[in-house]
């Protein structure tokens, strides 16, 4: 029906002419931003099942929120409400805290560092010192022992990346054996070079024409005597040597 510009004629004076309203119901969607549960589209004043508590790795369910603020509280209606024209989106917003944890370091035969700390979801791993071991160097926690699985801290214990694994952990230090080298100050014995705690063969005495041996000493002075160890000992930085001085007395006839 449409209405006339002017009324007509509707027959005897004073009649009524009817007019019949057609109503289509309108709907709506509910939607979440971050995809938390499905949307919800539906007609108006059609009932709403409440979407259940969702889940998300490293991180736990707060509330649901009107606004990208997360300011202010959304309740899932009973049934759809009018959200304005037909087929206009309600976004929902989700509220997530993130979870914490603790990682343990095991050692792995080394002192000293840090034993723990709380490590936050998706964040840097949290500052912390190294452990030390006689003989090695410390290369890093990994999530596996002898340098395995992924990498959370470098040496110098700067974070290698973030923390992804959602429970307490064990970190596990990784070492890598130090060497060093024994040389002689005038090539009395072959240079020595071997691996921190390796079995060390103890040169022969060494000969020269017109003098003989007095000894291994620490020092150029020769006045502290060097023994040669059973095994490598620590020398300091790896690679470092240690100079071992020989002593002549020379011979008289």
């Amino acid at each position: 029906f449409s209405f006339p510009s002017t009324m007509p004629d509707y027959g005897a004076d004073g009649a009524v002419k009817p007019v019949y309203a057609k109503w289509t119901i309108e709907s709506y969607t509910i939607q979440s931003n971050d995809s938390a549960f499905s949307d919800i589209t539906q007609n108006y004043g059609i009932s709403i099942t409440t979407p259940g508590t969702p889940s998300k790795t490293g991180y736990t369910f707060n509330s649901w929120k009107s606004d990208a603020g997360l300011t202010t509280g959304y309740t899932f209606p009973s049934t759809m409400p009018d959200y304005g024209a037909n087929g206009a989106t309600k976004t929902v917003y989700t509220k997530w805290d993130v979870n914490s944890w603790t990682v343990t370091f095991d050692k792995q035969s080394g002192a000293n560092g840090t034993n723990s700390v709380t490590a936050t979801y998706d964040a840097n791993m949290p500052a912390a010192t190294a452990p030390t071991r006689e003989g090695y160097v410390f290369s890093g926690y990994f999530s596996g022992t002898s340098g395995t699985g992924t990498k959370y801290y470098n040496a110098n214990m700067t974070s290698a990346r973030t923390w992804n694994i959602d429970a307490d952990t064990i970190l596990y230090a990784y070492w890598t054996i130090e060497y060093y080298t024994i040389q002689s100050n005038d090539e009395s014995f072959t240079v020595i070079t071997q691996n921190y705690g390796t079995t060390i063969t103890t040169p022969s005495d060494p000969t020269k024409e017109g003098y003989y041996f007095g000894g291994w000493y620490n020092e150029v002075g020769l006045s502290t005597i060097y023994t040669f160890p059973e095994t490598m000992p620590d020398y300091g930085t790896t690679g470092a040597t240690k100079n071992v001085y020989t002593k002549w007395t020379i011979e008289s006839y």
